[in-house]
């Protein structure tokens, strides 16, 4: 008996887990402004990106916290190698909030520069890349 109700406990605890992540899901494609926090090239970049995606994307940028649907907290950390030929490792994280404060996003990119290319940029833009897949769904 004891095994059948361990069993009937793990299934809700199971379909809890799926409603909670339909309902996330829901809320990540719901989002349409997005402010972006953050003082870095690679804030700078997703901003840039943003502003293209006015002509022809699902995401807008907003200027104010207040009038967004949620806030992409954009934070970058480099790293560089020792050595003569010495390079720069980016490590640019993401997490996208709602207005209540929940958490319906996070990812993180690394990458490292290459000649005439900031590897910092490249991650930002991968980054915001995987937002798009999972909030603008063709």
């Amino acid at each position: 008996m004891k095994p059948f109700i361990a069993a009937i406990v793990m299934m809700g605890l199971c379909l809890a887990q799926a409603h909670t992540e339909d309902d996330r899901t829901e809320k990540l494609r719901s989002i349409r402004l997005v402010f972006v926090d953050g003082n870095s090239q690679a804030a700078s970049h997703i901003r840039k990106e943003l502003k293209k995606e006015k002509q022809r994307g699902c995401l807008r940028e907003a200027l104010k916290a207040e009038d967004a649907d949620a806030v992409l907290e954009i934070d970058s950390h480099s790293e560089v190698e020792s050595g003569p030929f010495a390079e720069r490792h980016w490590i640019v994280s993401g997490k996208l909030q709602s207005k209540t404060g929940e958490v319906l996003w996070s990812d993180s990119e690394r990458l490292e520069d290459e000649p005439f290319n900031s590897g910092g940029k490249t991650a930002a833009k991968v980054l915001f890349g995987h937002l798009q897949e999972q909030v603008c769904l063709k």
